[in-house]
């Protein structure tokens, strides 16, 4: 099993790190094609059709956590809250499908309309039909998670991901606009279903679901643990597109492109920092629940190495962030280098301590999960306003930030001391050395290449990576000699 994460988390960076080259070109060619207004209005209509992501209820990561069992000889209770819980993500999906197809008839007569004469409902209804097919694979990507089928996962979005970003581009080229880009977002959103799909079904799928085995009483546990764990997602929601809606509606479709330039950075942050934490929960889940001390010591391990990433990522954005944004758009709205550099700082913090969301819903803490996220949303509730009045899309950034950073440092290490009896300055330890050593290694890394003379900041910065590439590649081969092969 350990062998698996460790190439399951493998592979996801490298998939990860191909689809962030793909979607930064994909999205600066956007943004000149669509034209600012244009691309605004893309833009939020995305973060508002998004909101049926929250409907997921955490049934994903209930399904993905159940699956390690379904396998152990007395599995009947959990292939029962297994098929309870697919299927009501089956339900969910029909029921929003029939609301997307009546809404999207009402909404040509709105004033809020595309300048590129686009017919607004169709788009809508080709961009929630995008939305409703990721919401529903995420139950089949769930049940192949749970089978530590990262590799047929990766392979299967990188063919989806390559393709449709190649599209894209190419269409652009030849003068197509808004509704063709929609039209490939739903065609390749229920390619990638049908893909996942059909895996799924081969190795197991179907025997494993149980239409007889659901009940009343495991809809109710499912719903008991989903309404906690829907917080988390509406908290997740909140960070994503809250700033992108509140902004747009208080200061028009054009401010928010700095911001939305930023989020997509942002995401990308994210995707590539919770690359380790997308199977920990079916990890955590799989190990003895007697042994809390092989669990503590997994945890403190994963919480090391998601420090390290994620330190590794915003010393990257504070210092080449800039020189990036100018390489990447040439043309950059302003605002966005400040915006990005504020979010960055929340998001480090909140990354760093990724697997803390993996061991709390694997060890049902799902209280203590949906109490930070309600924390989280509170403040960012009671401080988007008057930041926004304050420092207008700017603003937006800085209470994106402190709602971040006060539950992630005050809050959640004494929770996590708490709930799993791990020593409060062990955890502190754990998230601040390595914290401090790697953002300090990258400095001196920076320092060493802004010293080699060379003739434009472009080779300097590429001296940077290489120099930064070199190091991670001597720490990988270290710990791979020095590896202890223990039995997981």
């Amino acid at each position: 099993m350990l062998k698996k994460l460790v190439y399951g988390a493998v592979f996801n960076i490298v998939n990860i790190l191909v689809q962030v080259l793909l979607g930064l070109i994909v999205f600066r060619e956007m943004l000149l094609h669509f034209g600012e207004a244009d691309f605004g209005a893309w833009s939020l209509l995305f973060a508002i059709l998004s909101h049926i992501q929250l409907c997921e209820f955490g049934l994903g990561t209930m399904i993905s956590k159940l699956v390690p069992n379904l396998k152990k000889p007395d599995n009947n209770q959990s292939k029962t809250l297994f098929s309870t819980a697919f299927y009501s993500m089956t339900a969910l999906f029909a029921l929003f499908s029939v609301l997307l197809v009546i809404t999207s008839f009402f909404l040509d007569k709105l004033s809020f309309q595309f300048e590129s004469d686009a017919p607004l409902g169709l788009v809508v209804l080709l961009l929630g039909l995008n939305f409703l097919l990721i919401f529903y694979t995420g139950s089949v990507r769930a049940y192949l998670t749970g089978n530590f089928k990262v590799g047929s996962i990766n392979s299967v979005r990188l063919f989806i991901n390559l393709s449709r970003a190649l599209l894209i581009i190419g269409l652009l080229q030849f003068g197509f606009s808004v509704l063709a880009i929609a039209v490939v977002f739903a065609i390749f959103a229920a390619l990638e279903f049908m893909f996942l799909l059909i895996m799924a079904l081969r190795i197991g799928l179907r025997d494993d679901l149980s239409f007889r085995a659901c009940s009343v009483e495991s809809f109710k546990n499912v719903v008991n643990r989903g309404i906690k764990l829907f917080f988390m997602n509406l908290n997740a929601y909140s960070r994503k597109n809250a700033a992108i809606i509140l902004g747009g509606f208080s200061l028009g479709v054009v401010a928010i492109v700095p911001l939305r330039i930023a989020g997509r950075l942002m995401e990308i942050y994210v995707e590539i920092a919770t690359s380790l934490n997308y199977i920990l929960t079916p990890y955590f889940s799989g190990l003895a629940p007697n042994d809390s001390n092989a669990l503590n010591r997994s945890f403190i391990v994963s919480i090391i190495c998601a420090t390290v990433l994620s330190v590794f990522i915003f010393s990257n954005i504070s210092i080449l962030g800039d020189w990036f944004l100018i390489v990447w758009l040439t043309d950059v709205p302003e605002y966005t280098s400040e915006i990005l550099q504020v979010m960055a700082i929340g998001f480090c913090i909140a990354n760093m301590q990724g697997p803390c969301i993996s061991m709390f819903i694997s060890k049902d803490k799902n209280n203590t999960l949906m109490g930070i996220s309600i924390v989280e949303m509170i403040l960012l509730i009671a401080l988007i306003f008057p930041a926004i009045n304050m420092y207008g899309i700017v603003g937006t950034a800085y209470a994106l930030t402190v709602s971040m950073i006060i539950p992630k440092l005050i809050l959640q290490p004494v929770l996590i001391s708490r709930a799993f009896g791990i020593p409060y300055f062990r955890y502190v330890f754990a998230i601040v050395t390595p914290a401090v050593v790697t953002f300090t290694i990258v400095k001196v890394l920076y320092i060493v290449a802004n010293s080699v003379p060379v003739e434009n900041e472009f080779m300097s910065a590429a001296i940077f990576v290489v120099m930064q590439g070199i190091v991670l590649l001597c720490i990988v081969g270290f710990i791979y000699k020095h590896r202890k092969v223990q039995p997981v």
